[in-house]
Protein backbone atom coordinates (compact mmCIF):
# COMPACT_ATOMS: atom_id res chain seq x y z
CA UNK A 1 0.00 0.00 0.00
CA UNK A 2 0.92 3.91 -0.46
CA UNK A 3 2.63 5.28 2.40
CA UNK A 4 0.40 7.52 3.90
CA UNK A 5 0.58 11.16 3.50
CA UNK A 6 0.86 13.20 6.33
CA UNK A 7 0.94 16.38 4.78
CA UNK A 8 -1.42 17.80 2.15
CA UNK A 9 -2.05 21.10 0.57
CA UNK A 10 -4.82 23.41 1.22
CA UNK A 11 -8.68 22.70 0.28
CA UNK A 12 -11.27 24.64 -0.69
CA UNK A 13 -14.13 22.84 0.09
CA UNK A 14 -16.17 25.01 -2.53
CA UNK A 15 -14.24 23.79 -5.23
CA UNK A 16 -15.63 20.03 -4.38
CA UNK A 17 -18.85 20.86 -5.42
CA UNK A 18 -19.50 20.37 -8.92
CA UNK A 19 -22.72 19.06 -10.08
CA UNK A 20 -23.67 15.84 -9.86
CA UNK A 21 -23.17 14.31 -13.10
CA UNK A 22 -20.05 15.79 -14.00
CA UNK A 23 -17.05 13.95 -12.74
CA UNK A 24 -14.42 17.21 -12.59
CA UNK A 25 -11.23 16.81 -10.70
CA UNK A 26 -10.84 18.70 -7.53
CA UNK A 27 -7.83 20.53 -6.91
CA UNK A 28 -8.36 18.19 -3.35
CA UNK A 29 -5.98 15.79 -2.38
CA UNK A 30 -7.23 12.06 -2.33
CA UNK A 31 -6.91 11.65 1.54
CA UNK A 32 -8.57 15.21 1.79
CA UNK A 33 -11.67 13.96 -0.54
CA UNK A 34 -11.71 11.15 1.98
CA UNK A 35 -12.15 13.16 5.01
CA UNK A 36 -14.51 15.82 3.84
CA UNK A 37 -17.20 13.13 2.94
CA UNK A 38 -16.75 11.03 5.78
CA UNK A 39 -20.49 10.50 6.29
CA UNK A 40 -21.97 11.19 2.93
CA UNK A 41 -23.46 7.98 1.97
CA UNK A 42 -22.45 7.35 -1.22
CA UNK A 43 -18.52 7.18 0.05
CA UNK A 44 -19.36 5.75 2.84
CA UNK A 45 -21.23 3.05 -0.03
CA UNK A 46 -17.98 3.24 -1.60
CA UNK A 47 -15.74 2.21 1.54
CA UNK A 48 -17.84 -0.71 2.49
CA UNK A 49 -17.95 -1.95 -1.24
CA UNK A 50 -21.53 -1.63 -1.57
CA UNK A 51 -22.35 1.06 -4.02
CA UNK A 52 -21.38 -0.82 -6.87
CA UNK A 53 -25.66 -1.86 -7.65
CA UNK A 54 -26.62 1.12 -5.79
CA UNK A 55 -24.99 4.10 -7.99
CA UNK A 56 -26.15 3.91 -10.89
CA UNK A 57 -25.38 7.18 -12.92
CA UNK A 58 -25.60 7.57 -16.64
CA UNK A 59 -22.18 8.89 -17.09
CA UNK A 60 -20.17 5.92 -17.36
CA UNK A 61 -17.00 7.53 -16.56
CA UNK A 62 -18.06 8.70 -13.34
CA UNK A 63 -19.16 4.96 -12.30
CA UNK A 64 -15.71 4.31 -13.44
CA UNK A 65 -14.26 6.58 -11.04
CA UNK A 66 -16.69 4.79 -8.55
CA UNK A 67 -15.20 1.57 -9.08
CA UNK A 68 -11.37 2.84 -8.90
CA UNK A 69 -12.50 4.78 -5.38
CA UNK A 70 -13.90 1.07 -4.53
CA UNK A 71 -11.26 -0.79 -4.96
CA UNK A 72 -8.08 1.44 -3.88
CA UNK A 73 -7.08 2.32 -6.88
CA UNK A 74 -7.94 5.96 -7.19
CA UNK A 75 -6.82 7.10 -3.99
CA UNK A 76 -3.06 6.95 -4.50
CA UNK A 77 -3.42 9.63 -6.83
CA UNK A 78 -2.57 13.08 -5.96
CA UNK A 79 -6.02 14.31 -7.48
CA UNK A 80 -9.22 12.29 -7.75
CA UNK A 81 -13.09 13.08 -8.31
CA UNK A 82 -15.19 14.48 -5.64
CA UNK A 83 -18.48 12.11 -5.41
CA UNK A 84 -21.53 14.14 -4.28
CA UNK A 85 -24.82 12.69 -3.46
CA UNK A 86 -27.84 14.29 -4.20
CA UNK A 87 -28.92 12.99 -0.09
CA UNK A 88 -28.10 12.93 3.18
CA UNK A 89 -28.24 10.01 5.34
CA UNK A 90 -30.83 9.70 7.83
CA UNK A 91 -28.08 9.89 10.52
CA UNK A 92 -26.76 13.39 9.23
CA UNK A 93 -30.46 14.31 8.72
CA UNK A 94 -31.19 13.62 12.42
CA UNK A 95 -27.85 15.71 13.30
CA UNK A 96 -29.69 18.45 10.92
CA UNK A 97 -32.57 18.33 13.07
CA UNK A 98 -30.90 18.70 15.77
CA UNK A 99 -29.28 22.19 14.90
CA UNK A 100 -32.81 23.60 13.60
CA UNK A 101 -34.15 22.88 17.14
CA UNK A 102 -31.61 24.45 18.89
CA UNK A 103 -31.72 27.75 16.54
CA UNK A 104 -35.52 27.58 16.94
CA UNK A 105 -35.02 27.88 20.34
CA UNK A 106 -33.07 30.42 20.41
CA UNK A 107 -35.19 32.59 18.33
CA UNK A 108 -37.33 35.23 20.11
CA UNK A 109 -40.92 35.08 21.07
CA UNK A 110 -41.22 38.58 18.91
CA UNK A 111 -39.68 36.19 15.67
CA UNK A 112 -41.31 33.01 16.34
CA UNK A 113 -44.60 34.39 16.45
CA UNK A 114 -44.22 37.11 13.32
CA UNK A 115 -42.83 33.79 11.37
CA UNK A 116 -45.77 31.95 12.45
CA UNK A 117 -48.16 34.56 11.31
CA UNK A 118 -47.04 34.19 7.96
CA UNK A 119 -46.58 30.19 8.10
CA UNK A 120 -50.53 30.31 8.84
CA UNK A 121 -51.10 32.63 5.62
CA UNK A 122 -49.02 30.71 3.38
CA UNK A 123 -51.17 27.61 4.77
CA UNK A 124 -54.07 29.51 3.97
CA UNK A 125 -53.31 30.05 0.34
CA UNK A 126 -52.98 26.32 -0.03
CA UNK A 127 -56.23 25.35 1.58
CA UNK A 128 -58.23 28.29 -0.10
CA UNK A 129 -56.96 27.14 -3.47
CA UNK A 130 -57.73 23.44 -3.01
CA UNK A 131 -60.81 23.44 -1.33
CA UNK A 132 -62.11 25.67 -4.91
CA UNK A 133 -61.26 22.56 -6.60
CA UNK A 134 -63.03 20.60 -4.28
CA UNK A 135 -66.07 22.62 -3.97
CA UNK A 136 -66.42 23.32 -7.59
CA UNK A 137 -66.74 19.44 -8.32
CA UNK A 138 -68.96 18.96 -5.40
CA UNK A 139 -72.66 18.90 -5.50
CA UNK A 140 -72.51 20.28 -2.05
CA UNK A 141 -71.35 17.77 -0.12
CA UNK A 142 -67.57 16.73 0.42
CA UNK A 143 -69.07 12.73 0.23
CA UNK A 144 -71.08 14.04 -2.93
CA UNK A 145 -68.42 14.91 -5.78
CA UNK A 146 -70.85 14.43 -9.09
CA UNK A 147 -68.04 15.63 -11.84
CA UNK A 148 -66.40 12.35 -11.08
CA UNK A 149 -65.30 9.72 -8.77
CA UNK A 150 -64.75 11.13 -5.61
CA UNK A 151 -61.57 9.51 -5.04
CA UNK A 152 -59.62 11.12 -8.41
CA UNK A 153 -61.54 14.46 -6.84
CA UNK A 154 -59.73 14.22 -3.20
CA UNK A 155 -56.73 13.50 -4.94
CA UNK A 156 -57.22 16.33 -6.86
CA UNK A 157 -57.83 18.47 -3.86
CA UNK A 158 -55.02 16.97 -2.21
CA UNK A 159 -52.69 17.61 -5.12
CA UNK A 160 -53.16 21.44 -4.49
CA UNK A 161 -52.89 21.44 -0.81
CA UNK A 162 -49.41 21.16 -0.19
CA UNK A 163 -48.75 24.77 -1.81
CA UNK A 164 -49.07 25.99 1.65
CA UNK A 165 -45.62 23.72 2.94
CA UNK A 166 -44.06 24.40 0.24
CA UNK A 167 -43.70 28.00 0.44
CA UNK A 168 -43.02 28.00 4.34
CA UNK A 169 -39.87 25.58 3.11
CA UNK A 170 -38.85 27.83 0.25
CA UNK A 171 -39.26 31.04 1.91
CA UNK A 172 -39.06 30.32 6.01
CA UNK A 173 -41.71 30.02 8.63
CA UNK A 174 -42.87 28.47 12.13
CA UNK A 175 -44.90 25.80 11.98
CA UNK A 176 -46.75 24.47 14.92
CA UNK A 177 -46.69 20.82 13.46
CA UNK A 178 -43.33 20.98 12.49
CA UNK A 179 -42.19 22.45 15.50
CA UNK A 180 -43.55 19.15 16.97
CA UNK A 181 -40.85 17.36 15.29
CA UNK A 182 -37.75 19.95 15.87
CA UNK A 183 -38.03 20.57 19.75
CA UNK A 184 -38.50 17.14 21.07
CA UNK A 185 -35.42 15.98 18.58
CA UNK A 186 -33.88 18.87 20.19
CA UNK A 187 -34.74 18.11 24.10
CA UNK A 188 -34.02 14.27 23.65
CA UNK A 189 -30.11 15.22 22.40
CA UNK A 190 -30.36 17.51 26.04
CA UNK A 191 -29.58 20.58 23.51
CA UNK A 192 -32.21 22.84 24.52
CA UNK A 193 -34.28 23.43 27.75
CA UNK A 194 -37.75 22.91 28.47
CA UNK A 195 -38.42 26.50 28.88
CA UNK A 196 -37.11 27.17 25.42
CA UNK A 197 -39.90 24.26 23.85
CA UNK A 198 -42.53 25.86 25.86
CA UNK A 199 -41.89 29.06 24.03
CA UNK A 200 -41.51 27.83 20.59
CA UNK A 201 -44.31 25.73 20.54
CA UNK A 202 -46.21 28.33 22.79
CA UNK A 203 -45.96 31.32 20.04
CA UNK A 204 -45.83 28.89 16.90
CA UNK A 205 -49.17 27.67 17.57
CA UNK A 206 -51.06 30.86 18.59
CA UNK A 207 -49.30 32.92 15.72
CA UNK A 208 -50.49 30.05 13.02
CA UNK A 209 -53.79 30.69 14.21
CA UNK A 210 -53.97 33.85 13.79
CA UNK A 211 -52.21 34.15 10.62
CA UNK A 212 -55.01 31.37 9.84
CA UNK A 213 -57.72 33.80 10.99
CA UNK A 214 -56.12 36.34 9.32
CA UNK A 215 -55.94 34.75 5.69
CA UNK A 216 -59.65 33.11 6.32
CA UNK A 217 -61.12 36.60 7.16
CA UNK A 218 -59.52 39.17 4.48
CA UNK A 219 -58.52 36.50 1.92
CA UNK A 220 -61.94 33.82 1.62
CA UNK A 221 -64.84 35.34 3.86
CA UNK A 222 -64.42 39.49 2.90
CA UNK A 223 -63.43 38.01 -0.92
CA UNK A 224 -66.69 36.00 -1.16
CA UNK A 225 -64.89 32.98 -2.27
CA UNK A 226 -67.03 30.59 -0.88
CA UNK A 227 -70.21 32.57 -1.05
CA UNK A 228 -72.37 30.51 -3.82
CA UNK A 229 -73.00 26.98 -3.84
CA UNK A 230 -71.71 24.52 -4.48
CA UNK A 231 -68.92 26.24 -2.31
CA UNK A 232 -71.04 27.35 0.24
CA UNK A 233 -72.99 24.05 0.72
CA UNK A 234 -69.66 22.04 0.62
CA UNK A 235 -67.92 24.28 3.03
CA UNK A 236 -71.26 24.28 5.66
CA UNK A 237 -71.29 19.92 5.34
CA UNK A 238 -66.68 19.89 5.38
CA UNK A 239 -66.79 21.90 8.52
CA UNK A 240 -69.66 19.96 10.71
CA UNK A 241 -68.23 16.85 9.71
CA UNK A 242 -65.23 17.98 11.12
CA UNK A 243 -66.47 19.42 14.58
CA UNK A 244 -68.83 16.05 14.78
CA UNK A 245 -66.06 13.86 14.59
CA UNK A 246 -65.31 12.15 17.95
CA UNK A 247 -62.68 12.56 20.29
CA UNK A 248 -61.14 9.14 19.23
CA UNK A 249 -61.32 9.34 15.11
CA UNK A 250 -60.07 13.20 15.62
CA UNK A 251 -57.11 12.00 17.51
CA UNK A 252 -55.81 9.22 15.41
CA UNK A 253 -56.79 10.84 11.86
CA UNK A 254 -54.47 13.28 13.87
CA UNK A 255 -51.73 11.22 14.09
CA UNK A 256 -51.39 9.67 11.03
CA UNK A 257 -51.56 13.54 9.68
CA UNK A 258 -48.64 15.02 11.43
CA UNK A 259 -46.68 11.60 10.86
CA UNK A 260 -46.83 12.56 6.85
CA UNK A 261 -45.90 16.19 7.15
CA UNK A 262 -42.72 15.09 9.50
CA UNK A 263 -41.90 12.34 7.04
CA UNK A 264 -41.96 15.28 4.20
CA UNK A 265 -40.40 17.63 6.49
CA UNK A 266 -37.60 14.96 7.09
CA UNK A 267 -37.38 13.92 3.22
CA UNK A 268 -36.84 17.81 2.62
CA UNK A 269 -34.24 18.30 4.73
CA UNK A 270 -32.25 15.11 3.60
CA UNK A 271 -32.45 16.32 -0.08
CA UNK A 272 -30.02 18.44 -1.08
CA UNK A 273 -32.14 19.71 -4.02
CA UNK A 274 -34.95 22.02 -5.21
CA UNK A 275 -36.19 19.80 -7.11
CA UNK A 276 -35.76 16.65 -4.32
CA UNK A 277 -37.49 19.09 -1.82
CA UNK A 278 -40.39 20.22 -3.70
CA UNK A 279 -41.13 16.71 -4.46
CA UNK A 280 -40.55 15.58 -0.46
CA UNK A 281 -43.33 18.39 0.02
CA UNK A 282 -45.47 16.85 -2.18
CA UNK A 283 -45.99 13.51 -2.13
CA UNK A 284 -46.35 13.06 1.88
CA UNK A 285 -48.68 16.22 2.41
CA UNK A 286 -50.88 15.05 -0.55
CA UNK A 287 -51.22 12.14 1.15
CA UNK A 288 -52.43 12.85 4.21
CA UNK A 289 -54.85 15.49 2.52
CA UNK A 290 -56.31 12.95 0.22
CA UNK A 291 -56.89 10.22 3.06
CA UNK A 292 -58.55 12.61 4.95
CA UNK A 293 -56.32 12.82 8.10
CA UNK A 294 -56.22 15.93 10.66
CA UNK A 295 -54.01 18.49 10.56
CA UNK A 296 -54.78 21.51 13.49
CA UNK A 297 -52.79 24.49 11.60
CA UNK A 298 -54.84 23.52 8.13
CA UNK A 299 -58.31 23.46 10.67
CA UNK A 300 -57.48 26.65 11.72
CA UNK A 301 -58.14 27.80 8.68
CA UNK A 302 -60.58 25.56 7.27
CA UNK A 303 -63.22 25.51 10.61
CA UNK A 304 -62.38 29.34 11.08
CA UNK A 305 -63.71 29.72 7.54
CA UNK A 306 -66.82 27.70 8.32
CA UNK A 307 -67.55 29.63 11.07
CA UNK A 308 -67.81 32.85 9.22
CA UNK A 309 -69.91 31.81 6.35
CA UNK A 310 -72.45 30.84 9.15
CA UNK A 311 -72.16 27.04 10.15
CA UNK A 312 -74.67 25.83 12.63
CA UNK A 313 -71.83 24.83 14.80
CA UNK A 314 -69.82 27.50 17.60
CA UNK A 315 -66.85 28.17 18.45
CA UNK A 316 -66.91 26.18 21.70
CA UNK A 317 -67.44 23.34 19.71
CA UNK A 318 -64.50 24.01 17.17
CA UNK A 319 -62.26 23.86 20.20
CA UNK A 320 -63.37 21.60 22.30
CA UNK A 321 -64.04 18.99 19.73
CA UNK A 322 -61.70 19.23 17.14
CA UNK A 323 -58.73 21.59 17.80
CA UNK A 324 -57.90 19.49 21.01
CA UNK A 325 -57.87 16.67 20.14
CA UNK A 326 -56.28 17.08 16.79
CA UNK A 327 -53.59 19.19 18.40
CA UNK A 328 -53.28 16.31 20.73
CA UNK A 329 -52.83 13.81 17.83
CA UNK A 330 -50.48 15.69 16.00
CA UNK A 331 -47.89 16.16 18.75
CA UNK A 332 -48.33 12.67 19.42
CA UNK A 333 -47.70 11.75 15.92
CA UNK A 334 -44.38 13.94 15.64
CA UNK A 335 -43.02 11.91 18.73
CA UNK A 336 -43.76 8.34 17.83
CA UNK A 337 -41.98 9.52 14.44
CA UNK A 338 -39.10 10.75 16.51
CA UNK A 339 -38.72 8.01 18.86
CA UNK A 340 -38.52 5.44 16.23
CA UNK A 341 -35.86 7.64 14.49
CA UNK A 342 -33.87 8.65 17.44
CA UNK A 343 -33.89 6.07 19.16
CA UNK A 344 -34.22 2.64 16.80
CA UNK A 345 -31.76 4.51 13.84
CA UNK A 346 -29.84 6.97 14.92
CA UNK A 347 -28.14 6.13 18.54
CA UNK A 348 -27.98 2.66 17.73
CA UNK A 349 -26.73 2.79 13.88
CA UNK A 350 -24.39 5.50 14.67
CA UNK A 351 -22.78 3.57 17.44
CA UNK A 352 -22.17 0.48 15.40
CA UNK A 353 -20.95 2.99 12.41
CA UNK A 354 -18.79 4.23 14.62
CA UNK A 355 -17.04 1.24 15.38
CA UNK A 356 -16.92 -0.73 12.26
CA UNK A 357 -13.46 0.58 10.45
CA UNK A 358 -12.74 3.94 11.79
CA UNK A 359 -10.21 4.89 15.12
CA UNK A 360 -9.81 8.03 16.28
CA UNK A 361 -6.76 9.71 18.01
CA UNK A 362 -6.37 13.17 19.08
CA UNK A 363 -5.36 16.08 17.10
CA UNK A 364 -6.65 19.87 16.87
CA UNK A 365 -10.30 20.45 15.78
CA UNK A 366 -10.64 21.08 12.28
CA UNK A 367 -11.96 24.75 11.11
CA UNK A 368 -15.93 25.19 10.60
CA UNK A 369 -16.66 23.69 6.79
CA UNK A 370 -18.32 25.99 4.49
CA UNK A 371 -21.84 26.98 3.80
CA UNK A 372 -22.28 23.72 1.32
CA UNK A 373 -20.92 21.04 3.67
CA UNK A 374 -22.56 22.27 6.57
CA UNK A 375 -25.69 19.81 6.79
CA UNK A 376 -24.09 17.60 4.73
CA UNK A 377 -21.03 16.17 6.85
CA UNK A 378 -21.77 17.96 10.49
CA UNK A 379 -19.18 15.52 12.45
CA UNK A 380 -16.62 17.72 10.60
CA UNK A 381 -16.24 20.31 13.10
CA UNK A 382 -15.21 18.27 15.53
CA UNK A 383 -13.17 15.98 12.84
CA UNK A 384 -9.79 14.70 14.19
CA UNK A 385 -6.93 12.62 12.55
CA UNK A 386 -8.82 9.36 11.12
CA UNK A 387 -7.71 5.87 9.65
CA UNK A 388 -9.89 4.56 7.37
CA UNK A 389 -9.32 0.76 6.30
CA UNK A 390 -10.70 -0.28 2.32
CA UNK A 391 -9.73 -3.49 1.03
CA UNK A 392 -5.95 -4.03 1.53
CA UNK A 393 -5.19 0.04 1.73
CA UNK A 394 -5.06 2.35 4.77
CA UNK A 395 -5.05 5.98 3.97
CA UNK A 396 -4.34 8.23 6.81
CA UNK A 397 -6.68 11.20 7.01
CA UNK A 398 -5.82 14.27 8.14
CA UNK A 399 -7.88 17.24 9.34
CA UNK A 400 -8.11 19.79 6.40
CA UNK A 401 -8.13 23.53 5.69
CA UNK A 402 -11.36 25.46 4.74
Amino acid sequence: SPPARTHDPPCDLASAFYPLHRPLQSPCSATHALAMFKGNDLTEQLLDGSSSTDFNNSNGQQHAHAQQLQHGSAVTKDHVPILVSSYKTPKNVVIAIVKVGMAKAEMTPLNIFILSIMSGIFIGFGAVASFTVLGGMSNGSPDSLGVMSPGLAKFLGGAIFPLGLMIIVFCGGELFTGNAMFIPVALLARKITWQQGAKSWFFSFFGNFLGCVLHAYFLAYKCRVFADDPWLSFIHKLTMRKIDYDWGEAFLRAVGANMLVCIAIFMVIASESMEGKFFACWWPIMAFFTVGYEHSVANMWTLTVGLMYDTDRTTGQFIGRNLIPVTLGNILGAVIFIFALYYVYHERSQKAIENLHLTHSTAPPARRPTMQTDFLMPELTSMATTTATTGNHTIAQTPFKS
